[in-house]
């Protein structure tokens, strides 16, 4: 049930990190516990995105604990192979007389990433929280030139705000003479969305700010009595489909809500555009036992916002309610307002990132499908900015400016002449507005520029961490009493004072001066690069059960020489690759054959077949249609027709080829789904990468001949390989 992600971001650091020779030590603690490394910049951060490259479930049934459980086992395994070279996983379970790692020892090793705060259930929609979301650092290079504007607006409207003095109190002296007939106030300017509901009959009910635009009723409609003229009663069945229309992004500052009815603990969604059946994407007004609880939300609940008032709203009585929202995507920028005041508001969810836009219609009374409302709704609105306290106050019929107008001049406080000269700025004073709009706009344009590029899955720990148990049989459902904290295997040296007992003290100790693999490890896994097979032929299992190394000093001295030039990974290789051993001919003679023909002493130099991924490669590169460019999503190049469909339900994405350059890039960019890979690669024994592997198999089947026959790709280079052949 492993769904879609985006971790390119993850995987282009990674590439980066390569290409700068960062050290390998500072790469792996990056890897490891990126999230933890103090004051760490974001690009040292998205290197922590590796322990969550696991599979991950949100199928119908799954248990959440039994894979969250999964997830944890599977990240031990992953860094007990690529830094420990040892197979821990048998002590899941229980002792083994000659396993030096002890069940007790796999659970301390396990309490480490045991405290993360992902969850057991994943969506299929995206990256699942924690994300980390990446900047584009092109457009952020604008930021410098779009804050030098704002600074040069606001000093204009500071400037304004000193010249309006002189025509903001002759307004007042206009409007005190004014004050025995009581004008109405204004409505507030901007409003995309009027419902004002006063039909009194039929069917359809008319946008008043665009009355070209209809909205349907669905279900008998009840007209009665409301609070301004006529009102809507809905009777939890019927609702109003008000049309593609609402809709906003996480970004975006908007205000929405009306006039509201309810019986006791009444509940429902007085306005709402979101989709339950897609992890209820969007946004409503919910009221809920008569408390007003709104959402914005990418996926329920890992990636949204909800907050809810501390009281509920008095039954059978009407009521303004009035949700904003800045656009900050952060529960502190959402306000309630009701009857004009603010109402104190406690926060359920405070982790919004992503798209909360959706498909779905906006609704009056119902989301999509559920909450319907039971109630009375009157003059509903929708605003595509932020109101002030002021405005809403005068939506709500309390009017801020009328009771301050009716004191004397001598009478009224600061805080009320600073209302009124706001309220005349903000609705009566053109340059002000115009000055005010176009500092809306740049603030726009600089939300706009801070979005992120993608995002990247990370491992973030939970606030207050869980405690870890011994599981009986390795069973998430049965834990014994037997309480252990996080540490290392006892046959190892212990962590030094001073680490933290967390995964950032985990990487720290892999790369203490005492720790006698990490670097034994790291220098067979790229020896095993380059020669075909490792000085230790297992290199998942540096244990007893593993192959002795072939040459236990040339391995000493390569650990050693790596740790003591600062885990200089190109200096490593590059002593590998100009030594004699690496130079030799790989031509054999049968008696060398004879004696050694795995050529584990090393007599001949090395020779074997590519990876997959690198004989496609190839191709495109001796073709010269290879793609060098660096970066990016994954890309979808040439594959048999259906694969996916195979292995997919009917909702399951489709794959989709992409054409032009995209054809040509490296296999490293090739998307990759991991119960269908790309079938030209995994041919050559690429692995699906549903689990950690460090060493390939290297088959040699009639398969691959045919491959590199008929596939499209191998054709198509092998086609233009002729006619660079002929032109040159």
């Amino acid at each position: 049930a492993d769904g879609p992600r985006d971790m390119w971001g993850w995987r282009d650091r990674v590439v980066r990190a390569y290409n700068e020779n960062m050290p390998f030590d500072r790469f792996s603690i990056l890897q490891l516990a990126g999230d933890l490394v103090p004051d760490a910049h974001v690009e040292d951060r998205m290197l922590a995105g590796f322990n969550r490259n696991n599979g991950t479930t949100d199928e119908g049934g799954a248990i959440a604990e039994e894979y969250r459980v999964e997830y944890v086992v599977d990240r031990v395994k992953t860094t007990s192979t690529v830094w420990l070279g040892l197979s821990m996983e048998c002590g899941q379970c229980h002792d083994h007389k000659y396993d030096p790692i002890s069940q007790e020892d796999y659970y301390r090793f396990y309490a480490f990433f045991n405290v993360s705060s992902d969850g057991g259930m994943q969506t299929r929609n995206g990256n699942a929280q924690p994300i980390l979301e990446i900047p584009d650092a092109e457009k952020q290079a604008r930021l410098p030139e779009i804050q030098q504007q704002l600074d040069d607006v606001e000093k204009r409207l500071a400037d304004r705000r000193t010249a309006a003095n002189m025509p903001f109190l002759e307004w007042v002296t206009a409007r005190e003479t004014e004050i025995a007939a009581k004008p109405e106030a204004s409505t507030p300017t901007g409003m995309s969305l009027h419902f004002a509901l006063d039909e009194g009959a039929g069917a359809e009910v008319t946008n008043l700010a665009q009355p070209d635009h209809k909205g349907k009723i669905e279900g008998q409609p009840e007209w009665v009595d409301g609070r301004l003229n006529k009102a809507l009663k809905l009777n939890g069945s019927t609702y109003v489909d008000l049309g593609d229309v609402g809709r906003f992004e996480r970004t975006d500052s908007v205000s929405y809500g009306g006039w509201i009815k309810l019986p006791k603990n009444g509940s429902g969604a007085l306005l709402a555009r979101m989709d339950d059946a897609n992890s209820y994407r969007g946004y409503d007004c919910l009221i809920s036992g008569g408390k007003i609880a709104p959402h914005i939300i990418h996926k329920w609940p890992e990636n949204a916002i909800k907050v809810q008032t501390k009281k509920a709203l008095e039954a059978d009585k009407w009521h303004h309610v009035m949700v904003t929202y800045d656009g900050s995507s952060k529960a502190a920028g959402v306000t309630i307002y009701v009857d004009g005041e603010v109402w104190q508001w406690d926060v359920q969810q405070d982790s919004l990132s992503d798209t909360v836009i959706t498909e779905k219609t906006l609704l009056i009374g119902s989301r999509h499908p559920s909450s319907r409302l039971t109630g009375e709704v009157d003059d509903v609105r929708f605003y595509p900015r932020l109101l002030s306290e002021a405005e809403v106050k005068q939506l709500a019929g309390a009017d801020p400016i009328l009771p301050i107008l009716q004191l004397a001049a001598a009478d009224r406080s600061d805080t009320q002449r600073e209302t009124l000269f706001d309220y005349y700025l903000n609705n009566v004073d053109a340059e002000y507005q115009m000055l005010s709009k176009e500092q809306n706009g740049l603030r726009q344009q600089q939300i706009e520029l801070v979005k992120p590029l993608t995002t990247v899955m990370i491992m973030s720990d939970m606030a207050k961490p869980r405690d870890t148990f011994m599981l009986s049989r390795g069973r998430y459902d049965a834990p014994t009493d037997h309480k252990v904290a996080a540490g290392t295997p006892a046959i190892l040296p212990p962590m030094s004072e001073g680490m933290p007992s967390n995964r950032l003290g985990l990487a720290q100790w892999l790369f203490d001066d005492e720790h006698p693999l990490t670097a034994r490890v790291a220098v067979n896994r790229y020896w095993q690069m380059l020669f075909g097979r490792g000085l230790v032929n297992t290199p998942d299992d540096f244990g007893s059960q593993g192959d002795f190394p072939t040459h236990p000093e040339l391995l000493d001295w390569l650990a050693v020489d790596f740790r003591e030039s600062g885990w200089n990974i190109k200096r490593m290789l590059k002593n590998i690759v100009m030594s004699h051993t690496y130079r030799q001919s790989s031509r054999v003679t049968p008696e060398l054959w004879q004696r050694d023909p795995e050529n584990r002493l090393l007599a001949r130099g090395a020779r074997f077949r590519l990876q997959g991924e690198f004989i496609r490669d190839q191709a495109l590169a001796v073709s010269g249609l290879l793609n060098d460019r660096m970066g990016g999503p994954g890309v979808k190049p040439y594959q048999p027709p259906g694969l996916w469909a195979e292995v997919g339900l009917g909702g399951n994405p489709k794959f989709v080829q992409d054409h032009g350059e995209a054809l040509y890039r490296r296999s490293l960019y090739t998307y990759w789904k991991r119960s269908a890979p790309p079938p030209n690669m995994q041919i050559f024994d690429a692995p699906t990468r549903e689990k950690c592997q460090v060493k390939r198999a290297r088959t040699n089947t009639p398969l691959q001949a045919l491959v590199l026959l008929n596939d499209v790709q191998f054709v198509e280079a092998a086609r233009r390989l002729a006619a660079r052949i002929m032109q040159e």
